[in-house]
């Protein structure tokens, strides 16, 4: 057996695959699990996993992917070998093993996260990524709809400059963000900036709503302000 499983605890992997799966069912990593693993390139956690114990994949020296869950909670220390060629997926977002490239931790996104923390001394860019992530998961969420309406205008304007479509979409959808009175300036804005692919869609928004003024109409209202 490659994987040591008991009551959803992974205890340990003794398989020699470059590509590891975990098994679906596991809830939780145990500590020193694959620690060592020198033949892992790559690991997917499966959702339903909360937490991923200390040591879990330090020493295996080859790794260098590591997907994880939105179920995952807790993050123990030195879980991962801080090799620069290593890069953890979580919430939309790609990190470094211990930190992201502005110095904020895994954990502290967690952190950040469980505790709803969205002031939290977080750099913005980071911040609004996981902010966006978490509404998609849950657009009926009581505090992550209060922040996202107190920053709309900055937060809808980082999506833009993404070109973040899928989100930007499921925010179309839920309509007590966009309305007639607003989609305009974020079209312009779309415009001004020269995100195309953010301009369709919201552009098409307007259609869908009947709302529709096209692009030369809405920059000559522009320069007539």
């Amino acid at each position: 057996m490659e994987f040591e499983i008991k009551n959803g605890v992974l205890k340990e992997y003794r398989g020699k695959a470059g590509a590891v799966v975990i098994p679906e069912g596991v809830t939780r990593i145990e500590n020193d699990a694959f620690s060592c693993c020198f033949s892992i390139v790559s690991v997917t956690v499966p959702e339903g996993v909360t937490s991923i114990g200390e040591g879990a994949f330090y020493g295996c020296d080859r790794l260098k992917s590591v997907i994880l869950p939105r179920s995952v909670t807790s993050i123990g220390e030195s879980a991962f070998s801080s090799y620069s060629n290593l890069k953890v997926r979580f919430r939309g977002l790609t990190f470094s093993p211990d930190t992201t490239e502005e110095g904020i931790t895994i954990n502290s996104i967690i952190d950040m996260m469980l505790e709803k923390d969205y002031d939290a001394d977080i750099p913005l860019p980071v911040k609004f990524a996981v902010i966006w992530d978490a509404f998609c998961d849950n657009p009926k969420d009581v505090e992550t709809y209060a922040y996202i309406k107190k920053n709309f205008v900055v937060m809808f304007h980082f999506l833009i400059d993404n070109e973040d479509t899928a989100t930007i979409q499921k925010v179309l959808d839920n309509s007590r963000f966009i309305t007639k009175r607003n989609i305009d300036k974020n079209i312009l804005y779309a415009i001004d900036n020269r995100r195309h692919q953010s301009q369709v869609i919201l552009m098409n928004h307007k259609t869908l709503k009947n709302w529709y003024e096209d692009a030369e109409t809405l920059i000559k209202k522009k320069f007539a302000l």
